[in-house]
């Protein structure tokens, strides 16, 4: 049986994030979680009304202090836009946080993905933006229609059909030349970030329910990288490729080789024969 076996977690959001989470939780062990709807747009929104100040690991790890009287609680922030990697790209970056308060654990997993609708675009009042909208898997996925300049009128969000996205636009150029229209990308309107937080609440789960064979603590896994590969070709080392992963626990000093990463390098990719 495990440590967390029947536990109730609460979750602060307002964004219908439970459900999936508490999906993935049992396939390992039972839990239930529970939505506290507090305003976690006071740590920033997707539209811009409120600017996220801290990193989305702290931002996840600040929510926990919304909610009070709960041993466990759980919490999501993600993050989306240009890949740091690819830039050319869009990435969601997911981060959850789950927390044993009696404890003192913080256990942490995120899990970034390409599989994401985002899109942002400057209209002008009279195009046709049908296409787009299709494109974006328009109404499963609901938009956002705002002036450039916030202060002047208030996005509208959530909005999923044809006739509410022209009314909102007809609205924000009464006030504005320049029209944005923008995926909504919470949870609860954004089908493909929510398949991307359940596969990281997987992750999460499965982390949760390994424990430390030195302690037995709920939480062991990726804990570093161990660096430094050699080149194919000229053998030299590189010092900051990643070799493997180090596991580790959440509490004691236990540390564990994980999977080798790169065995070795090619040549494109050596510092030595690609400066």
């Amino acid at each position: 049986m495990h440590p967390y076996d029947g536990i109730q977690i609460a979750m602060p959001t307002k964004h219908g994030k439970a459900a999936v989470i508490k999906k993935a939780f049992n396939q390992f062990f039972p839990v239930d979680i529970v939505e506290i709807n507090v305003d976690t747009d006071l740590l920033g929104t997707f539209a811009g009304e409120v600017e996220r100040i801290d990193t989305p690991l702290e931002t996840a790890i600040n929510k926990h202090q919304l909610v009070s009287g709960y041993e466990y609680t759980i919490s999501s922030e993600g993050s989306i836009g240009s890949d740091p990697a690819i830039p050319f790209l869009i990435s969601d970056y997911e981060i959850l946080v789950f927390k044993d308060h009696k404890k003192d654990l913080t256990i942490i997993e995120a899990h970034r993905s390409f599989e994401i609708k985002a899109f942002k675009k400057e209209i002008f009042l009279g195009e046709n933006i049908e296409e787009t909208l299709e494109q974006y898997d328009f109404p499963n996925h609901s938009v956002i229609v705002k002036a450039p300049e916030l202060t002047r009128i208030s996005p509208f969000k959530g909005l999923k059909n044809l006739e509410a996205v022209n009314q909102a636009i007809e609205d924000v150029a009464k006030v504005s030349k320049k029209i944005i229209i923008e995926s909504d990308l919470r949870a609860n309107h954004s089908p493909s970030r929510m398949e991307n937080i359940y596969v990281t609440a997987q992750k999460l789960a499965k982390r949760v329910n390994t424990l430390c064979s030195a302690c037995q603590t709920p939480g062991f896994g990726l804990k570093s990288y161990e660096k430094g590969v050699n080149c194919t070709f000229c053998k030299r080392l590189n010092p900051e490729v990643i070799n493997s992963e180090i596991l580790g626990c959440v509490k004691c000093d236990f540390e564990i080789n994980g999977q080798v990463i790169n065995k070795e390098i090619a040549p494109d990719k050596c510092i030595w024969c690609n400066p």
